[in-house]
């Protein structure tokens, strides 16, 4: 998590952004719940002859 909040006060710094406190942990909740999902889809192994999906287009 303290690699989470190094990425997001630079990429906000490197924007000009300067949220407030509260603004900042919503931001870091977000990140943490990203960063816990793409964990779980990386977990997920997948076979070699798998083919990304086709694009839908209606």
């Amino acid at each position: 998590m303290k690699d989470i909040a190094a990425y997001v006060d630079a990429t906000l710094a490197m924007q000009g952004l300067n949220p407030t406190a509260e603004r900042r942990a919503e931001i870091l909740r977000t990140f943490e719940l990203l960063t816990e999902m793409a964990r779980r889809v990386d977990a997920v192994a997948l076979p070699t002859q798998s083919e990304p999906a086709p694009v839908y287009r209606p």
